[in-house]
């Protein structure tokens, strides 16, 4: 089924909508809402010809879910194989060729080196060999049955800077201009020995822009823009693309600052997809999309896959239409206000996310927008207390229905279950940050609270579970989606969703404990502790890594270090505690340490937003590690505070604990002092 294009099923899906009112809300039976009719009438000699305005999308069909896709234009890849983004780690894997020719691989600072990740690995494409291997693994897929296979670089912006690289095509270090003209060497080659099929090349990173050498590609050749604002559309204007083009967005993904929870408004929905249509877009690539909250969301994938067919949707009309089929005549009134007030926080969520200008001659930043680096203050700042009391509010008169039949009854508690989960890390979000600016136990008891409501009600769903099924729904209707594993789960998602404190504390123990971080009491608590049982700690503090010239001062005393920069660059230092003995192989400690900042300022524009501030990377297992804080750094200037990490240790720990403070991409003074660790008993909780 992966290359067909699904024509029979199309067919009746609009069979069922168009003469018998049957509307496609959500995936599966429970989502397809079946009017009661007392006939169905079909006119002599109906017939109808529509072409869909996309020719593929990138929804994995499963049980039940066949005709939402189809009906929704939330199509199947078709003919189409797609790597998610990215060609060369399938065509070229590190594991596989690193080891007996590094000369594949991208050269940095004089050596071939291996990436951080296998999708981050540049491919030296001077080689001869690399772009032969890129060549046979689109021939594979062609030859498999697809008639059209994407080409794309890796993820990130490393490249190869071997000579030979550097002096291709005679570009310079406009990597750009590179890819461009090696893709389209391989389009050509594919011409020959494989005509009839497409390419299918990827506008990304350093190819985000069109070449500036040349503006006519190979009659194969399709282009999927990752940038696919108006002003992107507009680039290409003048270019000749003989196939077209499609989207690749990022409407619906796991790994943005929002994780699970709701990403795009209404309007933000409409008005893409109806940019995609008017500019021609053949598809739409919907990168990490879950289909996780298909009720809480429901309008959203409503609105953006009906603009796909009728770009001049109007929204209001679709919202009401939805609500209807999805909840019934009774409580279409105040879902209607529930998704309404959603929308009102989420249409400010757009502005956040809306990109800021390039600046000629101004260094490539990625993640240029107006997004705060944490995704708490994203959360708090869509959710307010106002948005959540009103669609609770709304929620719950949707829920008094007496009308309602049994789907709609599932379609209102698959509602109440997806909003519950967001209400709750809201809410985390806003006594974490009430509590961070007022150490106390007044403020930590309602925070502790919204953490315990958040596990238990986890437990509740997954209930020993690798997802969250609820009954009757079809595998594709996954509550929080295909990604939603209990691991990511835990921290709302994966990359720039993750969230570690106060998600992770044990804040029963610490209840009963009176360890409520950041207080003075607790600092002085520890401190006393850590002398009073001996631990074993850290004898100094030694520069490491990242340590500058600009350093300001490196004082040491004992166990105590005081360091700075004021390049920007960064600073470290590294300690290390050996327990007596060594660390045990599976045995639960507690690392600490004590840290104060006159002055911490990010540098912006460098690197990513999560990583300016002070860190402290603490190694149990040699390769292994925590890093504290995660995702948010330490900024601005704070009194004593005590940093902790909880972990067990494996089959073969390190000997040691070892700290590393890095100060990173920011200005600043850092003290800090005591690293310990300390055994701790069966059953202790993470931290």
């Amino acid at each position: 089924l992966r290359f067909t294009v699904y024509p029979t099923a199309r067919a009746v899906a609009r069979f069922l909508r168009d003469r018998c009112g049957v509307k496609f809300v959500m995936p599966g039976r429970i989502g397809t809402a079946v009017p009661r009719l007392e006939e169905i009438s079909v006119p002599d000699g109906m017939a109808s010809f529509e072409r869909a305005s996309q020719k593929f999308g990138s929804y994995t069909t499963r049980t039940g879910s066949l005709m939402f896709a189809t009906a929704s234009n939330y199509f199947p890849s078709g003919d189409l194989f797609s790597y998610g983004g990215h060609t060369y780690p399938t065509a070229c894997p590190r594991d596989k060729y690193f080891k007996d020719h590094p000369e594949y691989f991208g050269m940095l600072d004089g050596k071939r080196r291996w990436a951080a990740g296998p999708t981050f690995q540049a491919l030296c494409i001077s080689n001869p060999e690399v772009e032969d291997l890129i060549v046979a693994e689109l021939e594979r897929r062609f030859d498999a049955g697809a008639t059209i296979c994407q080409l794309a670089q890796q993820d990130g912006l490393d490249v190869c800077m071997c000579d030979k690289c550097r002096a291709l095509y005679d570009t310079g270090d406009d990597w750009g201009e590179k890819y461009w003209r090696f893709h389209r060497q391989i389009a050509e080659r594919i011409l020959r020995e494989r005509p009839g099929k497409v390419v299918h090349i990827l506008s990304y990173s350093q190819t985000r822009h069109p070449p500036k050498t040349f503006k006519e590609f190979p009659s194969n050749v399709m282009i999927e823009l990752c940038k696919n604002s108006d002003a992107a559309f507009a680039e290409w204007e003048g270019y000749t693309v003989p196939q077209g083009f499609s989207v690749y967005i990022y409407h619906w993904m796991a790994y943005s600052r929002v994780g699970f929870t709701p990403h795009r408004s209404l309007y933000e929905c409409h008005a893409s997809a109806r940019r995609y249509v008017m500019n021609g877009s053949r598809g739409v690539y919907r990168c990490g999309d879950n289909l996780g909250l298909v009720a809480l969301e429901g309008p959203q994938y409503y609105v953006f896959n009906n603009t796909l067919e009728n770009p001049d949707l109007d929204i209001d009309a679709a919202l009401a239409e939805f609500c209807v089929a999805s909840f019934g005549q009774e409580a279409a009134g105040p879902m209607t206000s529930f998704y309404e007030t959603l929308d009102m926080g989420l249409r400010g969520f757009d502005r956040l996310l809306a990109p800021v200008p390039e600046i000629p001659g101004v260094k490539y930043a990625r993640n240029a927008d107006a997004q705060p680096d944490f995704p708490l203050d994203i959360l708090s700042y869509i959710y307010t207390p106002d948005v959540l009391g009103a669609m609770e509010g709304a929620l719950r008169a949707a829920e008094k229905s007496k009308t309602a039949t049994p789907r709609e009854k599932a379609r209102l508690a698959r509602c109440r279950a997806e909003f519950d989960y967001t209400r709750n890390l809201a809410q985390v979000a806003t006594y974490f940050r009430a509590y961070q600016a007022t150490p106390c136990k007044a403020n930590f008891l309602p925070l502790a609270r919204v953490v315990r409501e958040r596990r238990e009600m986890l437990d509740r769903l997954f209930a020993g579970k690798d997802a969250i099924r609820l009954d009757g729904w079809p595998e594709d209707a996954i509550l929080l989606g295909r990604d939603g594993r209990r691991d990511l789960v835990e921290v709302n998602g994966r990359s720039s969703a993750v969230i570690i404190s106060p998600l992770d504390w044990d804040v029963d123990r610490m209840l009963r404990e009176e360890d409520y971080p950041w207080t003075a009491e607790n600092v002085e608590k520890w401190r006393r502790h850590n002398a009073a049982r001996g631990l074993a700690s850290a004898k100094d503090w030694k520069a490491f890594g990242d340590g500058k010239p600009e350093i300001l001062s490196f004082d040491r005393e004992g166990a105590h270090i005081r360091f700075g920069t004021v390049s920007g660059e960064g600073a470290s230092v590294v300690a290390h505690a050996k327990p007596e003995g060594g660390l045990k192989p599976n045995t639960r400690y507690r690392a600490s340490c004590f840290t104060r900042a006159d002055y911490i300022a990010p540098v912006w524009g460098t690197r990513y937003g999560q990583e300016r501030g002070l860190f402290f990377l603490f190694d149990f297992d040699g390769s292994r590690g925590i890093q504290s804080p995660p995702r948010a750094s330490f900024r601005g200037a704070f009194d004593w505070r005590r940093v902790s990490v909880e972990f067990t240790t494996g089959e073969k720990p390190s000997a040691s604990v070892s700290v590393k403070a890095w100060l990173c991409n920011s200005n600043g003074i850092v003290e800090i002092e005591d690293l310990t660790v300390e055994e701790l008993g069966e059953g202790s909780a993470g931290q």
